[in-house]
């Protein structure tokens, strides 16, 4: 099962000059992306649910959400606080986790708990 995400509906990212840190950050999500959907990774990770977690789209949609949240979040070792706060205004970060759409952002909520709730967190 393949869920598409269709970049040429989300607005490219403005071009910023002369911040090094911001470059790195851009390179670093463009990288784990790739390696993200190369590896085929979401399709794991969905199929890792039972199928009554993942039977609709939007179930799915939400636990793609989810499992980009967790990977930013560990790997920057961030509470769920920093990272509603770093989702909420940084927009590499809401491009990465696909919250970025035509004519408004989604401030992360409770999509995030679903991310909790997967079996391999109890181990």
């Amino acid at each position: 099962m393949m869920i598409s995400f269709q970049t040429d509906l989300c607005p490219e990212l403005p071009p910023v000059f002369g911040s090094k840190d911001y470059r790195e950050l851009k390179a670093l999500l463009g990288g784990l992306d790739e390696v993200i959907l190369q590896g085929r990774l979401e399709n794991v990770f969905i199929q890792s649910f039972a199928y009554r977690e993942r039977k609709t789209e939007h179930q799915r949609k939400r636990l793609l959400q989810a499992f980009r949240c967790s990977l930013i979040r560990m790997l920057f070792q961030w509470s769920c606080r920093r990272l509603y706060q770093e989702l909420t205004c940084n927009r590499l970060y809401q491009k990465f986790r696909g919250l970025i759409c035509p004519d408004r952002i989604d401030v992360p909520c409770v999509w995030i708990r679903q991310c909790r709730k997967h079996p391999a967190e109890g181990r």
